[in-house]
């Protein structure tokens, strides 16, 4: 077959294709075009990204520390703000360190931290969330914060996490009795 004829059917095919499945097409072939990072690994799409941290945020729910923990690379840190002299869970944590701190204040939950994400905004391999929590400790008060979160993703576990959120109501469920020191 020539170079000519090899057009035309080219030609034909396409004008074949209806226009949704000209579109899929189109979608499939610049997906697969610009999912590739420079050493030819796929890069995690920017929705993918946003399923892992919906995924990651379920556990709070269910108490399951080993999925938090899971879901973090090795070198995964979670940082909080405030004054760590003042605040035990302010600071930069190493993953072990953040699985101490889940452990811990799961103790403190009856049925888990209802961790529901309102908002997420991403690009790239971060992640914005904006989330409420509540929970009812094992002394039967109710805990509830919000929070504003930063998710850095990277080979589809979370990487760093940046944690803003009132740590003054910690503090003051903490002195009434209802949570435990992290």
């Amino acid at each position: 077959m020539n170079q000519s004829a090899g057009a035309d059917n080219r030609r034909n095919t396409v004008t074949q294709l209806s226009t949704s499945k000209w579109h899929r097409l189109a979608y499939r072939v610049t997906r697969s075009a610009f999912s590739r990072n420079n050493n030819g690994e796929n890069d995690m799409s920017v929705e993918d990204n946003k399923r892992i941290v919906r995924e990651f945020c379920n556990h709070f729910k269910t108490s399951n520390a080993d999925g938090l923990i899971d879901g973090m690379t090795e070198d995964a840190t979670w940082w909080v703000n405030g004054k760590p002299h003042l605040f035990p869970s302010a600071g930069t944590k190493t993953k072990t360190e953040a699985a101490n701190m889940f452990r811990n204040m799961f103790t403190a939950y009856s049925n888990g931290l209802d961790m529901k994400v309102i908002n997420l905004i991403g690009e790239g391999d971060s992640i914005a969330a904006e989330a409420r929590s509540q929970a009812t400790t094992k002394s039967g008060k109710i805990y509830e914060n919000e929070y504003f979160i930063l998710f850095k993703i990277r080979d589809g576990k979370i990487a760093s996490v940046r944690e803003y959120t009132d740590l003054m109501h910690v503090h003051c469920k903490r002195q009434a009795g209802a949570v435990q020191a992290a």
